[in-house]
């Protein structure tokens, strides 16, 4: 019977406990836990990185969920206000490093909608998107905490109050701005013709009546945006 290799009086077969025992690291541990479906991290420090790679649970930038803050019954959607410079509902990130009304910058300056959001977030982009994560079939604003605020999605509509995902005109969301009837269910607030139906901090600078979802910017004020997990 061939006998094991020594090395340095300790067999292979006993290196990789050696190694680790100097502060070295057992690349065919790591290499096992990857199928294993444990992380790197895991197999150096002992413990398991998963609260790391995972999106925030609040999914609001700042860590703090204004609205929808039941984490237990709503885990996949959250209300984040704060304000942004950057004008529209956009889904693009900026470079800005910090919003939301707990950071220490509410109002947003130099932040496009979705930073208000965690990474790994977005902003809702729709009815259905809402309906997916938020268990109020007659409306989303009975949920809400606040009084006199909007929390918007990227909702689209082709104008006269149709919910129907067809252009840049008006938006929709939960919040005290228009009713909307049924049309647009769990989503139960739109903004009309140049936001003209917002709460206090909300301005849709535009010279026509068919471009709010691209032209609003907010001042961290009364709402904010819905963020949606994936």
């Amino acid at each position: 019977m061939q006998r094991p290799t020594m090395l340095a009086g300790v067999t292979i077969a006993g290196a990789s406990a050696a190694l680790l025992s100097c502060g070295r690291v057992d690349f065919g541990a790591v290499h096992d836990a990857a199928h294993d479906g444990l992380s790197r991290d895991a197999v150096i420090d002992g413990s398991s990185d998963a609260t790391v790679d995972a999106p925030p649970t609040t999914g609001c930038s700042d860590g703090s969920r204004d609205e929808f803050v039941d984490l237990t019954a709503l885990p996949r959607i959250a209300g984040c206000a704060g304000g942004w410079s950057l004008p529209g509902v956009l889904d693009v990130r900026s470079t800005c490093p910090a919003t939301g009304d707990d950071s220490s910058n509410p109002s947003g300056q130099g932040c496009a909608a979705v930073d208000l959001c965690s990474p790994g977030w977005h902003v809702c982009n729709d009815q259905n998107a809402v309906a997916d994560r938020l268990s109020a079939p007659s409306g989303c604003t009975d949920l809400l905490q606040a009084i006199n605020v909007f929390y918007v999605t990227r909702q689209g509509s082709s104008g006269s109050g149709q919910c129907d995902g067809g252009g840049t005109n008006d938006m929709y969301g939960c919040g005290s701005a228009s009713v909307t009837g049924g049309s647009c269910l769990p989503l139960d607030a739109s903004t009309n013709d140049q936001c003209t139906t917002m709460p206090p901090g909300w301005s849709c600078p535009t010279t026509n009546t068919t471009d709010e979802l691209l032209t609003v910017v907010h001042d961290g004020t009364h709402g904010g945006v819905l963020c949606c997990a994936p």
